[in-house]
């Protein structure tokens, strides 16, 4: 996403593309990590949140595996507000396995 004049808005162009990059990436077994970033300090800025910093969009069944890693409570806080989860957040209700040092 490099379109920081739009705030980089999410539109059906970019769905498709990105689902076209999914697909060329599922069939890499070289990729274990995908990292959607926009640009201009946005991410997404027209999904309805109001101006975040950064978010995610799920995709692929994410909301329902999301409810079953964590509590329902914290799955939908995270998914309804869109707040920015630190590391040591992650590690402590379960969202993620360990945090490891940055570099």
């Amino acid at each position: 996403m490099n379109r920081p004049e739009a705030r980089d808005a999410f539109g059906a162009q970019m769905l498709v593309r990105m689902a076209d990059a999914r697909a060329e990436l599922d069939a890499d077994d070289g990729v274990r990590v995908i990292v959607l970033a926009g640009a201009g300090g946005h991410f997404c800025a027209k999904l309805g949140l109001a101006e975040p910093k950064w978010a995610l969009f799920p995709l692929g069944g994410s909301t329902v595996r999301l409810r079953r890693q964590i509590p329902y409570t914290l799955a939908m806080d995270l998914l309804l507000t869109g707040r920015h989860v630190a590391a040591e957040e992650a590690l402590r209700i379960g969202l993620i396995g360990r945090v490891v040092p940055d570099g």
